[in-house]
């Protein structure tokens, strides 16, 4: 966030969450690297610097003096996904990844009084990621990663009044937060009467807060799963999600078979974490990916004040050229950039041509075709020499386009995208300025998410949410071993290695799995020592190490070594970013290692001497 004074007068990480105080004049947004800021609401200006608060528990701070009051409350196990005032102030909740729904005193200080673990009877069965209580404050309704809602109830105000579920609300979905971010997903209308989820399948359902009936069919229009709902008194649901987009819903227009009619209030944000109305309900804020904290005028439906955000474009993929002399960076917005890796400088100008984030860089093997694409669905092809655009977008793909890479020899360039499919495309005819139907490959049963080709052409490997690998002849476009299983969640990324013997998968198991790349079979032990989701990983040229990189759902942030041969690691990780890292390459020649994180920074390394040796921001 920009402005205000001394301190850190840029954070450098997302907005999670918004909230306006109750008397208005400011707005509070919790951010992604523990600090909370303060915000006029009617223009956006900052009115205090940022504030470090959290290290992983609760805690509270004095809104007029900004200072922090009592003691931080621990009792969660985990990461606080939420925490929420009851409507009279005398009572916090908390919930968590660790499944507990937490109740404190206000007044009396850091012990919980009730705690609702998870695995109790008719408490959820996995992490607690939104609460929300009703307007009375009798009543509170909880939503988790087991795709349930929960109405529990307390018989009075008082903070010691024991809670009861009362009824449980099956969504249906597979999860609540297949998305980072969610924590909001669920809202009441002002007079407790209805209640709105939000689920893994991009839909909203709309509740009688009371009998748990479903009022109206599922609100359609997300194109992602949405992260935020917020009633506007009783009739006008707002809503944001991963797709970047705010939707307003007229609830009053909702049937039993019709679903409210809906408008888009803004898109192309980038997913938003966090909504609020104002008390007088004419102002909405919103917060997220993009690093920025945004004002809505709300009876005319437009923007209001001025944009609070860093300046600096987020890296989300980093390429080295062949020849090792050039780092390609694509940005969280759209644009891609060239570097040189020796000085840290930029070459311009920047290839500008998607319209939403580009997501990845890949170099063909003569170096001098650079591919890249994004979430704009498209594919798109620059000279690397002169920065020009080669031929019309790609288009084809019906969701995010997630990878994209060229064959060996350069005749045909591969994308995977959300859509569940991965498309072979004709470089020749493109940079003609033709497009030839591309082949289509399908298989996987959920987005995929990377496609890598061998090293001799002739095998491609791709990678999905499915939580399987899947193994394909390049040449016919058909699958050359059944489908490869043994990771329990999203399989992020593969790569095979130098020889083309190994193919290595990453998951958001934690784990680093060696496959055969001719039978399918393990080989090996997995490479375990990330304790989140692993991002991305990538062979030494020797083929003797793999890099790999974390940093969600929790704060690991850490790029680490391993031995291929033995699974194991290579001494401590590569420490440095501040939010998670999206990639990591390494360069042709093996003498650098370059990592992309969402701090908005590049850091190359020595991998020999594990030592960083500068940063590109």
């Amino acid at each position: 966030m920009s402005g205000g004074g001394g301190g850190r007068s840029n954070a450098s990480f997302r907005v999670q969450a918004v909230a306006f105080s109750p008397i208005g004049g400011v707005v509070a947004s919790a951010n992604r690297d523990g600090t909370i800021r303060f915000w006029r609401d009617d223009s956006a200006d900052p009115i205090s610097d940022p504030i470090p608060v959290h290290d992983g528990r609760m805690g509270h701070v004095d809104a007029l003096s900004g200072k922090l009051l009592g003691a931080p409350l621990s009792a969660h196990a985990g990461d606080v996904f939420s925490a929420i005032w009851s409507p009279d102030g005398r009572t916090l909740a908390s919930a968590g990844k660790d499944g507990k729904i937490c109740f404190w005193n206000g007044d009396a200080g850091a012990t919980p009084i009730a705690a609702l673990p998870m695995f109790e009877r008719a408490a959820h069965a996995s992490s607690v990621y939104a609460i929300a209580f009703r307007p009375d404050g009798l009543a509170l309704a909880s939503a988790s990663e087991d795709g349930k809602a929960i109405l529990w109830e307390r018989g009075s105000l008082d903070p010691s009044s024991p809670w009861k579920a009362i009824r449980t609300l099956d969504l249906a979905t597979e999860s609540l937060l297949r998305r980072p971010g969610a924590h909001h997903a669920i809202a009441f209308t002002a007079d407790g009467s209805r209640m709105a989820t939000a689920s893994h399948d991009h839909r909203i359902a709309l509740w009688d807060a009371r009998t748990g009936e479903q009022l109206a069919p599922p609100l359609e229009g997300h194109a992602d799963v949405v992260l935020s709902l917020a009633f506007v008194a009783n009739d006008l649901l707002i809503s944001a999600s991963w797709d970047g987009s705010i939707r307003e819903w007229d609830t009053r227009s909702a049937t039993a078979t019709t679903a409210p009619r809906s408008r888009t209030l803004a898109d192309k944000l980038g997913p938003i974490h966090g909504i609020a109305a104002s008390p007088d309900l004419r102002t909405l804020a919103s917060g997220g990916w993009d690093f920025s904290l945004r004002l809505w005028d709300l009876v005319n439906s437009i923007p209001k004040g001025r944009v609070q955000g860093r300046q600096v474009p987020v890296a989300s993929a980093v390429a080295f050229s062949p020849d090792s002399r050039t780092l390609a960076v694509a940005y969280r917005n759209g644009a891609l950039r060239l570097w040189d890796p020796e000085s840290g400088a930029p070459r311009e100008p920047a290839l500008v041509g998607h319209v939403d984030a580009a997501l990845m860089a890949a170099f063909s093997a003569d170096g001098r075709t650079l591919a890249s694409s994004g979430f704009d669905h498209t594919i798109r092809l620059w000279s690397a020499d002169t920065g020009e655009a080669l031929g019309v977008p790609l288009e084809g793909h019906t969701d995010v386009v997630r990878s994209a890479v060229f064959s060996p020899d350069g005749r045909t360039l591969a994308s995977a995208s959300r859509d569940a499919t991965v498309r072979l495309w004709d470089v020749a005819a493109i940079t003609a300025g033709s497009i030839l139907a591309p082949r289509v490959l399908r298989g996987h049963e959920d987005a995929v998410r990377c496609v890598a080709y061998s090293p001799d052409g002739k095998r491609l490997a791709t990678a999905s949410k499915d939580a399987t690998l899947r193994l394909w002849d390049a040449e016919r476009g058909e699958p050359s071993t059944p489908r490869i299983t043994g990771h329990r969640r999203f399989v992020r990324w593969v790569a095979f290695s130098p020889d083309g013997a190994l193919v290595a998968s990453a998951s958001d198991d934690g784990a680093i799995r060696l496959w055969n790349r001719h039978t399918g079979e393990p080989h090996g032990e997995p490479l375990l020592g990330h304790t989140e989701w692993v991002q991305f990983l990538a062979f030494h040229p020797d083929g003797k190490v793999l890099a790999s990189a974390s940093g969600h759902p929790g704060d690991e942030r850490a790029v680490r070594l391993g031995d291929v041969a033995t699974s194991r690691q290579l001494g401590e990780p590569l420490l440095g970013h501040e939010a998670l890292i999206s990639w990591v390459a390494f360069s042709g020649d093996g003498r650098f290692l370059a990592s992309a994180s969402q701090d908005g920074t590049v850091r190359i390394w020595d991998p020999t001497t594990r030592t960083e040796l500068r940063v590109l921001a």
